[in-house]
């Protein structure tokens, strides 16, 4: 497996091949690990201290349950742990009894380890953590003290304690989905109070904080381009912040936004031109100086983007915010259809900016060229929700006639903004020779040159 999958994974440029060339490396190396593992914990049939820690922890099963929680937590990763106890229990090392407390903490430890992942994620990102943490902790407490006032048919699950142990923890995942899926949709209440949504105001507070942040563009290594550059590329990087953060609350204010919302974010345009222009004359002073074919290429790169930058600013606050306000002034709703499909695109969009700003500091060729499949999508979806709405217009919709206007002008800014997004991608395919001259068929052009000669 690792031969194969070091193949895979270095001799080709697929990336679904390259991908599970490292799917088929990982698997190797937790076979090779458990095999090392139980190497290693050989001697530990001898151990004197082992026995009286086994005991302990057979009359404790609270402190089994912890200990195992706590020590997937630390490592980070729940397969590698129950991997572990599976090992230890198939070389004698662990009787099963503690073994069975050890899968329920490692299961708990597991969600821990999401919760604490997405401790800095949005709001959204943060509450699917949490309450999977909530189903499986409590189920996992609830497994923890029936095993306490039942006897644990172990044979059923297997000859070997190995395989019991398994067994048990895909028992008790299958049980976890079969019991916790009905009861979804009161957890989804329940961690949105947990944890409240941020006032959408904030938006535009995390604009002014912004605009007092000191420039990145360092003016003392104007003489060393290599430097210079990347001094443009972290103010770039904040100018795309905050467009997204203009972006980001377009949906919240076509469902509820007020006046005084919707002018904090049309605000941060100012401080998106503002870094438009103080970026141009920067590269553009940097560039009168002595910089290789190489930097001043980068150069012109850097100042494309940040134009396209300023335009998805202007199409965000001349456009799309002043939809949302004339949508709230004529206290018009989209239809239920229209609505997922802005909130579709509009989700698209939000995830492929941050590909694109990734692109942007990274300059990795396998996120360029998702970028641009992206854009190819986004098209489609575009071109898809524009004939449904037609649609919807035919059968007589009223909600659909009365938002036809706002519905499409806001699937096109959205088409816009990913497009110029997409920007970022195009010099680093166009010199790895991804990207094509001309989108038209060959034969097309061949065709087309002779007749315009």
């Amino acid at each position: 497996l690792i031969l194969v999958g070091g193949a895979m994974a270095l001799k080709f440029e697929v990336a679904g091949i390259r991908h599970s060339g490292r799917i088929l490396m990982g698997v190797a190396f937790v076979l090779l690990s458990l095999h090392m593992i139980g190497e290693a914990t050989a001697p530990m049939r001898q151990s004197t201290l082992l026995p009286l820690v086994i005991s302990y922890l057979r009359a404790d099963y609270f402190t089994a349950f912890a200990a195992a929680a706590l020590f997937t937590w630390l490592i980070h990763s729940s397969v590698a742990a129950i991997l572990l106890f599976v090992t230890l229990a198939a070389q004698g090392v662990l009787p099963v009894e503690v073994g069975l407390f050890f899968i329920l903490g490692a299961n708990c430890g597991g969600a821990l380890i999401a919760v604490w992942l997405t401790r800095g994620e949005a709001v959204e990102a943060r509450r699917i953590p949490l309450g999977n943490l909530i189903f499986r902790g409590t189920a996992a407490l609830a497994a923890l003290f029936a095993l306490q006032a039942v006897t644990f048919p172990a044979h059923l699950f297997g000859a070997t304690e190995g395989r019991q142990l398994v067994n048990l923890h895909l028992a008790f995942n299958l049980v976890l989905v079969i019991c916790c899926l009905p009861f979804t949709g009161m957890m989804e209440r329940l961690v949105a109070l947990l944890i409240a949504d941020r006032p959408v105001a904030k938006a535009g507070e995390g604009g002014d904080l912004m605009s007092r942040r000191t420039s990145a563009l360092d003016r003392t290594v104007m003489r060393t381009p290599g430097l210079a550059l990347a001094s443009a590329t972290r103010e770039l990087l904040r100018m795309g912040e905050v467009v997204e953060v203009m972006l980001r609350p377009v949906m919240d204010f076509f469902d509820a936004g007020t006046g005084d919302q919707i002018r904090q974010a049309q605000k941060l345009d100012e401080e998106v031109n503002r870094a438009h222009t103080e970026i141009k004359l920067y590269i553009a002073e940097v560039n009168r100086g002595s910089m290789s074919v190489a930097e001043a290429q980068r150069g012109i790169e850097l100042t494309d983007f940040a134009i396209n930058l300023e335009r998805a600013g202007d199409i965000v606050a001349k456009n799309l915010l002043v939809l949302t306000q004339e949508l709230r002034d004529k206290n018009l709703r989209f239809s239920r259809d229209g609505w997922s499909e802005l909130a579709g695109l509009h989700n698209r969009v939000m995830a492929n900016m941050q590909l694109a700003l990734n692109v942007l500091v990274s300059s990795d060729l396998d996120s360029a060229r998702q970028l641009v499949v992206e854009k190819e999508r986004m098209r489609r979806l575009e071109r898809t929700s524009h004939d449904r709405h037609l649609k919807r217009l035919q059968s007589g919709m009223p909600q659909s006639i009365d938002t036809s206007d706002i519905h499409l002008e806001a699937v096109r800014a959205l088409k816009e903004i990913n497009s110029l997004m997409a920007s970022v991608a195009y010099p680093l395919l166009t010199q790895s020779g991804d990207l094509l001259e001309s989108r038209l068929a060959r034969g097309a052009a061949e065709v087309r040159a002779p007749a315009m000669a």
